[in-house]
């Protein structure tokens, strides 16, 4: 059984890429990559260029790590910098994205500022693994992310949307269920921003 939030999620309707995900709170973001790539990018930018060191997971294999040295350069910054903030993991079926979570050490938070995972259930669809071993999986590692929350550390899930016809569409409101709140962000440009934040040397 996974670890049920105590609360219902709350349903965001304003969304802040300098402020979410937010301390001790696991938010959950779904939509398109057109909708969730341009957000996921300027937050991962936002915090780096304060200094913010951040846990990375791709889960589905589509984060441009060129559109990220862009926006780093277009605002000033190194990309080089940036990118020894980000520590990456990109796991490539359910069993290594469940891998990922369990080798973290509780009290990461102290190293990390927040953990993103895009993509979380992108493996999990893949019919190849048995439903009874992709729930196990999933509810362990969601179990564990809310135990990582409570620690202090800000968890950011991203879903896109499930397969057509898929059998497993009911994975997304699993994940859903542990979460402190969700919400989808409408689609955006990645642009210069007008106050460049302060972090880099």
């Amino acid at each position: 059984m996974t670890t049920k939030n105590a609360r219902p999620p709350i349903a965001l309707t304003t969304l802040d890429p300098e402020s979410i995900p937010q301390p001790s709170q696991i938010i959950v973001l779904y939509g398109s990559t057109a909708e969730l790539h341009p957000f996921v990018l300027q937050s991962l930018f936002m915090r780096a260029a304060r200094a913010e060191h951040c846990g990375l997971i791709i889960g589905d294999n589509r984060l441009n790590a060129y559109q990220l040295a862009r926006l780093a350069r277009v605002n000033g910054f190194d990309p080089a910098q940036l990118f020894a903030r980000i520590e990456f993991s990109r796991p490539f079926t359910c069993h290594q994205l469940h891998h990922c979570i369990a080798q973290l050490i509780l009290g990461q938070q102290s190293a990390w500022r927040a953990l993103y995972i895009l993509g979380l259930l992108d493996s999990f669809y893949d019919e190849d693994i048995p439903l009874t071993i992709a729930l196990q999986l999933l509810d362990d590692l969601l179990a564990r992310l809310r135990v990582h929350a409570t620690q202090g550390l800000p968890v950011l899930i991203t879903l896109a949307p499930p397969p057509r016809g898929t059998p497993r569409a009911h994975l997304n409101a699993r994940v859903i269920r542990v979460a402190d709140a969700h919400g989808q962000p409408a689609a955006a440009t990645i642009e210069r921003f007008p106050t460049p934040p302060i972090g880099f040397c």
